[in-house]
């Protein structure tokens, strides 16, 4: 990723970092051999704009000092630059509040005025908030379903036989101008300490994994860097076991054209790192509500063929 340039917003209340990332080179497409064979190969068509989505995610509501002002920020900032910036999606990746928090959350991005996907952390799982997750944004959801295209969303609640309880994982996905995106729920469930930190592949019927690779497998896998995948918990190792890393490079690695990234919260603190053996890119965004109040911008092109991506990171005041 190369820093392509920084800009002050002229009223002094956002820093604007913008980075570029991903392919644009022109690519040979394969013809039905109606073309005469003197013309060789046909070159794609260059790469347009098609839209951008945003990431914002640990927004902590319920936490201490003042979460929920800060959340407010980032949605007003958003609003402010959703025509100019093209943005058509926000995605929440967990974190979002529990307990007292989450109505006070849902009614602040209820604020935003494109779409949200709010998806579960590992503090609501922790706080015993997994049901109250789901009914808190049911109403969300079922305006995502009319509002995204393609719109799916894993069955909950399933019985969990490693937690020995019955998990509600917010599994979900759609499709936004040809680019799919996948929300994947690999927070911990029945563990404690350290270990409900950690990323967990639910491998059960009705858990992540056996949904994620239904999924997975019914995606169109011949447009390049056209899969999104969003998460808590960031899909790499030290989140996860190395053996659990193998599983999921496995699924994802024979297809790593198609694959571009995951986007992912849960650090507290901004980073990117590549997964060589999936082919996939992991972007973490700093939380909100600590340090700099940060969002993430990506602003999408593709041609039909295959899609590009570049990112500005948002310091909101």
């Amino acid at each position: 990723m190369d820093i392509v340039d920084h800009v002050d917003d002229v009223d002094g209340r956002s820093t604007r970092s913008t980075l570029s990332t991903g392919s644009s080179k022109p690519h040979p497409i394969e013809t039905d051999g109606d073309l005469d064979a003197d013309d060789g190969d046909v070159e794609e068509p260059p790469v347009e704009p098609l839209f951008a989505f945003a990431i914002v995610t640990d927004t902590h509501v319920t936490g201490p000092g003042d979460p929920a002002d800060r959340l407010s920020a980032a949605v007003a900032w958003l609003n402010a630059h959703t025509d100019e910036m093209q943005i058509e999606v926000v995605l929440v990746l967990g974190d979002i509040a529990w307990g007292g928090g989450l109505e006070l959350a849902r009614d602040l991005l209820d604020g935003l005025d494109v779409p949200y996907v709010p998806i579960i952390g590992d503090n609501e799982v922790v706080g015993g908030d997994e049901e109250a997750f789901l009914a808190t944004f049911s109403e969300q959801y079922d305006l995502l379903a009319d509002e995204l295209s393609g719109w799916q969303a894993a069955t909950a609640p399933v019985w969990d036989p490693e937690a020995e309880r019955e998990s509600w994982f917010t599994n979900l996905a759609f499709e936004h101008h040809a680019v799919s995106f996948v929300g994947l729920d690999w927070n911990a469930r029945g563990v404690e300490g350290l270990g409900s930190e950690m990323g967990d592949l639910h491998d059960f019927e009705g858990g992540t994994w056996q949904w994620f690779e239904g999924m997975f497998e019914a995606l169109p896998t011949d447009r390049v860097e056209s899969i999104v995948m969003f998460s808590h918990i960031p899909m790499h190792v030290l989140a996860f076991s190395g053996a659990e890393m193998r599983t999921i490079n496995g699924l994802l690695g024979p297809s790593r054209d198609a694959v571009y990234a995951d986007f992912a919260g849960h650090v507290h603190f901004t980073y990117e790192t590549p997964v060589p053996g999936g082919g996939y890119v992991v972007y973490v965004t700093d939380a909100t509500n600590e340090d700099e109040n940060t969002v993430r911008v990506v602003h999408v092109e593709g041609n039909g063929v295959r899609f590009a991506y570049t990112h500005e990171l948002i310091v909101v005041e």
